[in-house]
């Protein structure tokens, strides 16, 4: 009776150990998922900004207007020549 408590006392203690360890590799996999996700997020935000610059034209060659900024380059070209030759 004492034996078999024993042995199961010891099995036990050898499944705590592996559970245990099973919990730290999920720990740090956990740690390393939210590492990527923060830095996901982080760039998609300053991608986020750095579009709506473009967009509304705030930086550097290219400052248009907002209609300009979506009407195709032939368009843009045809409007220019209707302007120069009325």
């Amino acid at each position: 009776m004492v034996d078999d408590l024993q042995e199961e006392v010891e099995w036990l203690e050898h499944r705590v150990k592996i559970l245990q360890e099973h919990v730290a590799e999920l720990e740090r996999e956990n740690f390393h998922l939210r590492s990527m996700i923060s830095k996901t997020i982080q760039s998609l935000e300053e991608s986020n900004r750095e579009t709506k610059k473009i967009i509304y034209g705030q930086t550097q060659g290219a400052v248009r207007k907002d209609s300009e900024s979506f009407t195709p380059y032939y368009e843009r070209n045809k409007n220019e020549d209707d302007d120069s030759s009325g």
